[in-house]
């Protein structure tokens, strides 16, 4: 490969493949523990509900925002775990010590998502198409803060460098990333299909209805592990290909006005159902009351 090109989609999907197949028990692990504390959850609360317990609907309010944590520390967790085994030669990870680190960076990285948020919002309310282009411009923040160390919009703006005059690469490759996932879907829908018609005469159907399940959340958690390997590997490749000379002071103050405006349309949105719920329950409030007065009459 020519040392200013970008790496090509599908030696990228290769190396991603190659590299979970290596690491899986590392690479995997991180994000069943996020599932399989999700799948409890789900458990006590169907028990909660026929129970009437109030004890386990306060354990699975407590566990539910537990999983929210999780959610937020699996991403750094990850990135850091890929970041280490491209660059240590005999890396000691652990899926506790990797969600120590992402606990580590818990609150930079919670930041970094937020003002991402704001500007996603900002971005797409302009008729979709900036979301899309800034989308792809600010695409490795995340990866900018874990492992460069890059916070808040120095993250958003290393991102932007890095992908500035190689947009429609990073795009196609992006993409590339999206089709893999879709196939990959494709494939969990055609298993499932299969094993469903050969079990349903020889299985009770909640065993039939649990293996779909179970196949469903190892997929998720095999793409999830893909795309930010993929991702890393992409982020990788920009920083080796850098171009010099990139102009970037354009991009703050685009970045700021779309953050802006993405909270005020998250105020507005906010605002608008606020109203509607509200006037809902007047409305509900004056039928009941009228309800009430005619029966009054009647009586």
């Amino acid at each position: 490969m020519n040392p200013q090109q970008l790496i090509s989609p599908t030696v990228l999907a290769n190396s991603t493949w190659s590299v979970i197949v290596k690491n899986w028990k590392i690479l995997l692990g991180i994000p069943a523990v996020l599932f399989a504390t999700g799948i409890i959850v789900m458990i006590l609360f169907s028990v909660s509900i026929f129970s009437h317990s109030i004890i386990l609907m306060i354990v699975c309010a407590l566990l539910y925002l537990s999983i929210v944590i999780l959610g937020i520390a699996l991403y750094p967790a990850l990135i850091n775990t890929i970041h280490r085994i491209s660059t240590e030669s005999s890396p000691a990870l652990t899926i506790k010590g990797q969600y120590r680190f992402g606990f580590s960076i818990f609150w930079s990285f919670l930041l970094l998502m937020i003002i991402s948020v704001f500007i996603a919002y900002g971005s797409l309310a302009l008729l979709i198409v900036p979301g899309i282009i800034f989308g792809v411009y600010t695409a490795f923040s995340l990866f900018a803060l874990v492992v460069d160390g890059k916070k808040g919009f120095e993250a958003l703006l290393e991102s932007y460098s890095l992908v500035k005059g190689r947009w429609w690469a990073v795009f196609g490759r992006i993409a590339f990333l999206a089709l893999v996932a879709a196939g990959m879907f494709i494939c969990y829908g055609i298993a499932v299909f299969i094993i469903s018609f050969v079990t349903s005469s020889i299985m009770p159907a909640q065993m039939s209805a649990f293996i779909p399940m179970v196949l469903m959340i190892t997929m998720e958690i095999i793409i999830l592990s893909f795309s930010i390997v993929y991702l890393y590997q992409l982020y990788s490749s920009l920083k080796l290909t850098r171009q010099i000379d990139v102009q970037i002071s354009s991009a703050k103050p685009w970045l700021v006005a779309f953050m802006i405006i993405g909270i005020v349309v998250a105020i507005a949105y906010i605002s608008i159902v606020a109203v509607t719920v509200n006037s809902g329950f007047n409305q509900m409030s004056q039928s009941v009351h009228y309800q009430t007065q005619i029966n009054h009459n009647n009586f």
